[in-house]
């Protein structure tokens, strides 16, 4: 896996499901006792009409998206986490095979790929 694969990988099973399975909550709380604030929030989305039901939907990705982008951020090493600028956060993709340096300072920057997968929606 590389970079890209990564970022793909993370706006399509995890942007997207998640965006995905929060429209579905609001539709229908699952369970027999859902909380109640997710109660009342199903009330109110059933209750818009579909072009509010689009914008909510729209708010929700765009949400997840600054989340998303924050953390690769992070990753990056363009947001610090503490104090220490002598210190860094390596992600590293590992498998039987090979060992890949996902967040690589010197290559293309996560939260750019990522930025860029999603300015497409």
């Amino acid at each position: 896996m590389n970079k890209e694969e990564f970022v793909h990988f993370v706006k399509m099973h995890i942007r997207d499901e998640a965006s995905a399975g929060l429209i579905q909550k609001l539709e229908k709380p699952p369970g027999r006792k859902p909380r109640a604030k997710l109660v009342a929030q199903s009330k109110w989305f059933n209750n818009l009409d579909s072009k509010d039901k689009e914008m909510v939907s729209q708010i929700i990705h765009e949400s997840i998206d600054e989340a998303l982008f924050g953390l690769f951020c992070v990753l990056d090493g363009v947001n610090a986490i503490n104090e220490k600028p002598e210190s860094d956060l390596k992600l590293i993709y590992k498998d039987k095979d090979q060992e890949k340096l996902l967040n690589d300072f010197e290559t293309e920057h996560l939260h750019n790929l990522y930025n860029d997968l999603t300015l497409e929606d």
